[in-house]
């Protein structure tokens, strides 16, 4: 249990110092005086997924999965920002590029890469990979990452249609299935 709990305190720690510094970089580059206030919105907002977690385990209604879809949507954009933060960072001490602009390139970069995740999650690809020596001919068929919800598993009878219509002779599930806040019952897709 101690590594446990030592490893969540580490993954908290991180994950607030990560929304603070996209915090803090957004109120500096929009001139925000009250900076205390920015310490306390990154600490909750680091934090709200545990609760949201916890909440949709044991209630899962219409609020608990707002919250939870809410701070997994957070997160990712924290996320995404932080990381557009720093390879622009490390870009402008390469490049000399001035502080303003190069956190302005960082925030449309961040904004194009959520836009760009948040399109990708509806769309399925198709990519076909061929093995040679491999024996005889076996048509597999992968997919990943469903996260099916409540809302989102409506579009599972199109997704199904589309991997019989390949004709695989095994179909690989590898990822996230469905979401946190999805009950698995017979009729998930119903």
């Amino acid at each position: 249990m101690p590594k446990f709990i030592f490893g969540l305190i580490s993954l908290l720690t991180v994950n607030f110092f990560m929304y603070f510094y996209v915090i803090l970089k957004i109120a500096l580059f929009f001139h925000v005086k009250n900076k205390s206030f920015l310490f306390i919105l990154a600490f909750f907002t680091s934090i709200m997924i545990i609760p949201a977690t916890i909440l949709i385990g044991k209630n899962n209604n219409l609020l608990t999965q707002w919250l939870y879809r809410a701070s997994g949507i957070l997160m990712g954009v924290f996320f995404l920002s932080f990381v557009s933060l720093i390879s622009f960072r490390i870009l402008s001490i390469i490049f000399k590029i001035p502080l303003k602009n190069m956190e302005l390139a960082a925030f449309g970069m961040a904004f194009i890469l959520i836009i760009y995740s948040l399109h990708n999650a509806r769309n399925i690809s198709v990519e076909t990979v061929k093995i040679d020596d491999f024996g005889k001919e076996i048509k597999i068929v992968q997919i990943s990452d469903l996260h099916l919800s409540s809302e989102s598993s409506k579009g599972l009878p199109a997704i199904t249609e589309k991997i019989n219509l390949m004709n695989p002779d095994i179909v690989l599930i590898t990822g996230d299935m469905v979401s946190q806040d999805t009950p698995i019952t017979e009729n998930l897709s119903h």
